[in-house]
Formats: C-alpha cells, sequence, structure tokens
C-alpha cells in the first residue's frame, strides 16, 4: 500500500484522505483475461462474438459487456465496457483489445495466446481523475471433447499491466502482476466460463462470464482432429 500512504502525508484535511482514496482506487486496475474466443473456434474459421460478465471482489462489483471479431480462429479486435461500482467510487472503463494465438491447438496439445489492451477510466462524480492501462499477457488453452457439440477448456493467463493516474498536478506510473485460471464450457455456441485471478494490490477477483458465438457453424472438430 505504498501509494495510499505516500498520498496520504500530502495534506492533512478531509480532502487530501478523500483525493488519496481515489487514486488508490483508480490504481487497482480490474484484472480479467481480455474476452478474446479464438480459442473456441477452429483454424481458419471466422466468427463475430458477444459476452457478458460479472465479478466481484474486496473493492468492487464489475460488469462488462465485449463484443469482437474472430479471424482465421487466432486473431480476435475486441472492444470491451466494464463499469466499477464500489464503496468508494464508480467508475466505467473503455478497453480496445487484440488477442493472437501464437499456437493453435491441432498436433500440440494446447493452444497458446498473447493478449493486449489499452483501458482508459473515468469516474462518475469527477472529471480530475483520469486513469490510463496497457494490459499485456500470455494464456494457454487446453480443448476436451466431452461429446458433440460439447468442449470443456481449461486456461491459465498471467499479465501486467502499465497503469498511469492523474489528479489534477499529481501524476502517478506504476505497473502490476496477474495470474489466474479459468474453465470454459462450451455447447454449441454458447459458452460459460468461471474465473478466478489474483492481482497484486487488489486481491483475488471471482468473475462469470457467459459468451455467444455469432455467424458460425461447425465449429468444433472431430474427435480424430483434437
Amino acid at each position: 500500500m505504498k501509494i495510499f500512504i505516500t498520498l496520504f502525508f500530502i495534506g492533512n484535511s478531509d480532502s487530501y484522505k478523500v483525493r488519496a482514496i481515489l487514486i488508490l482506487f483508480a490504481s487497482l486496475s480490474y484484472n480479467y483475461q481480455l474476452k478474446a474466443q479464438s480459442y473456441l473456434l477452429d483454424k481458419s474459421k471466422n466468427a463475430s462474438f458477444v459476452s457478458a460478465s460479472i465479478g466481484s471482489d474486496d473493492w468492487a462489483v464489475y460488469k462488462t459487456a465485449a463484443i469482437g471479431y474472430s479471424v482465421n480462429g487466432r486473431f480476435d479486435m475486441v472492444l470491451a465496457g466494464i463499469y466499477e461500482s464500489g464503496s468508494t467510487a464508480k467508475a466505467y472503463t473503455i478497453t480496445p483489445a487484440l488477442s493472437y494465438l501464437v499456437v493453435k491447438q491441432d498436433k500440440l496439445p494446447l493452444s497458446i495466446g498473447l493478449f493486449a489492451g489499452y483501458g482508459f477510466k473515468n469516474f462518475n462524480h469527477t472529471k480530475d481523475l483520469k486513469n490510463y492501462t496497457i494490459k499485456t499477457g500470455i494464456s494457454l488453452y487446453h480443448k476436451i471433447k466431452i461429446r458433440n457439440n460439447v468442449l470443456l477448456i481449461p486456461g491459465l493467463f498471467c499479465g501486467q499491466d502499465f497503469t498511469k493516474t492523474r489528479l489534477d498536478d499529481y501524476t502517478n506510473r506504476f505497473s502490476t502482476r496477474s495470474a489466474g485460471i479459468q474453465t470454459t464450457l462450451l455447447i454449441k455456441n454458447f459458452s460459460i466460463t468461471p474465473q478466478f485471478s489474483y492481482t497484486q494490490l487488489r486481491g483475488s477477483l471471482f468473475t462469470l462470464q457467459a459468451g455467444l458465438i455469432l455467424f458460425k457453424s461447425e465449429f468444433i472438430q472431430p474427435v480424430n482432429e483434437l
């Protein structure tokens, strides 16, 4: 909590304490696996998708909606919106993001993906506090065929966020690391994904995501191709 301690001693008034708490809240970037969907698709398949999720930790409740498009079952373009509602403050974040599977499960038993995104956070009660975050990370997935049109896909991910927080003349830059696990159940073109992650400063976070693949068919490989 070095950020809070530093800011607390800037001044003794209540307004300074409030400002310190707000900056701390802004610093705790919401950790989530970017809402990519290529790991659900066969190679060389294109599809659009939508998803929604809700998550919570000790700081706030998070509601996320995302839309995106997958190209060749490897490359994702995503636009996500996140609303944070906590006892300290309420904020919303807009995050465009990209994801690419450098290894697609085929001859190898897993998929490996890289992701990156940029988040801009606004606060409902003040326009003076700004937060900008660059997200980067890597993810691993393994497809398990349960039956026709049903897949179970466990995954791991870790990442690093680079954040800049600004309030009036005060600017703070820092980075945080995160890691998590998730399991996706894919039934035809509908997915449900519980996810657990841990982030420096913020701590543990549980998220439940539902997704829908659009304009897509025959997305599951035959058993002998998995």
